[in-house]
């Protein structure tokens, strides 16, 4: 019976290499998480209101109208004045307003992306805790297969006297501990598809992978990494903010210069009338004192935040690139391993004939049992890091 070596087999198949996740198992669950998630819901709405602010504000502002009635003194005539101006400014009028707004929808398109970024790789992380709470299930399904016909051997060994009962129970206890494991695993499995429906809007979505998937390490670090940083959401968002900073340096710039009222003027008279044309300047010598100053301080903490992030996402995915090569290497360590030294057959067979102790059979079949447990452990681990690795493609 190859019980162990079919699960180390699987588990093997399931992992040789890592870089991008082959033929991704994960991109129609993704799909329908974007979907259905209440969260990317709330969020493209937040993300429309925002562009939907910055169209406002960027027209002339309103003409003012003026009308008067003026009464005359000692029976003097009365005198009806009418004023009509329109303000001119040259934020609007150069365009700094408009690329401003333009740069802010920019940036609130860029926000989205990175937040649905990270919706989605919470549901890719969830959806790899359900694949490895099913992967441990199964195997915890194939030691209870493996328990039951030990203990089935057990009390043909004890029937005819072979077996001490003793060891018969102890042999019963196993197999209800193997039993108790597997029902702990099946809660976990439940558990885990529970999180992946909630982030599914609450709806159920059917993912019925149970191994991880081939993944392979790309050749060179820093070849890939520049990549990986150009099209991080993180990254973009930031680029996009210094790109709103700058077109407010130009507003603020803008706002230095005068600003122009043209308008008409009339006023009426009993025996004649006087209109005529109005031009007025307002001079910007407070209002707008310390907007330049201010607005390049802001563009300018951006640009150090920038280095900053810049930096700590590259040393984020150095870390992750050398844990992912770490993983693979202990990976094929543990096959390598095990792959030479099955002698689960030997044993069923050694135990059954009488040629074997419980308690040995027992050692050497959990020895198995706990290798594939780590082998799993470390597959799950290594699906975790190569997720977090490549978060940039979500």
């Amino acid at each position: 019976m190859k019980t162990y070596s079919r699960i180390l087999l699987s588990l093997a198949l399931a992992g040789a290499c890592y870089g991008h996740i082959n033929g991704d198992i994960y991109t129609e669950a993704l799909s329908k998480i974007e979907a259905n998630s209440l969260r990317l819901k709330a969020l493209g709405a937040t993300r429309d209101a925002d562009i939907e602010a910055t169209r406002a504000g960027q027209t002339l502002a309103n003409p003012e109208l003026e009308l008067g009635y003026l009464w005359g003194a000692d029976g003097g005539p009365d005198r009806k004045d009418i004023g009509l101006s329109q303000e001119f400014d040259m934020e609007t009028l150069t365009g700094a307003k408009g690329r401003v707004a333009q740069a802010q929808r920019s940036e609130a398109e860029s926000i989205y992306a990175e937040a649905r970024r990270e919706v989605l790789l919470e549901a890719k992380l969830a959806l790899i805790e359900l694949i490895g709470c099913q992967s441990a299930e199964n195997l915890a399904r194939e030691r209870v297969r493996l328990v039951k016909g030990m203990a089935e051997a057990a009390v043909r060994l004890n029937e005819l006297g072979e077996l001490s009962l003793i060891d018969l129970n102890k042999a019963k206890l196993v197999q209800a501990e193997a039993d108790n494991t597997l029902r702990m695993a099946h809660i976990a499995t439940v558990k885990a598809q529970r999180a992946v429906d909630a982030l599914n809007g609450g709806q159920p979505l059917e993912f019925g992978y149970s191994e991880f998937p081939i993944i392979m390490l790309p050749s060179d670090f820093d070849d890939w990494v520049m990549g990986a940083l150009n099209s991080d959401a993180a990254i973009l968002a930031m680029q996009s903010s210094m790109e709103v900073s700058e077109r407010e340096v130009s507003l603020a710039k803008a706002g230095n210069l005068p600003s122009f009222t043209l308008g008409y003027s009339g006023e009426f008279i009993e025996g004649g009338t006087l209109n005529g044309v109005t031009l007025g300047v307002t001079l910007p010598l407070w209002a707008n004192r310390g907007a330049v100053r201010a607005a390049k301080a802001r563009q300018n903490a951006l640009r150090a935040a920038y280095d900053d992030t810049l930096l700590a996402k590259r040393e984020e995915l150095h870390s992750l690139f050398d844990e992912v090569n770490s993983l693979l290497q202990l990976e094929r360590a543990y096959i390598e391993a095990t792959n030479v030294s099955d002698n689960t057959a030997l044993l069923k067979r050694a135990f059954e004939a009488g040629e074997l102790s419980l308690h040995d059979y027992l050692d050497q079949s959990s020895y198995r049992y706990d290798v594939a447990e780590r082998l799993l452990a470390i597959r799950h681990d290594l699906a975790v890091a190569a997720c977090r690795l490549e978060a940039n493609r979500l």
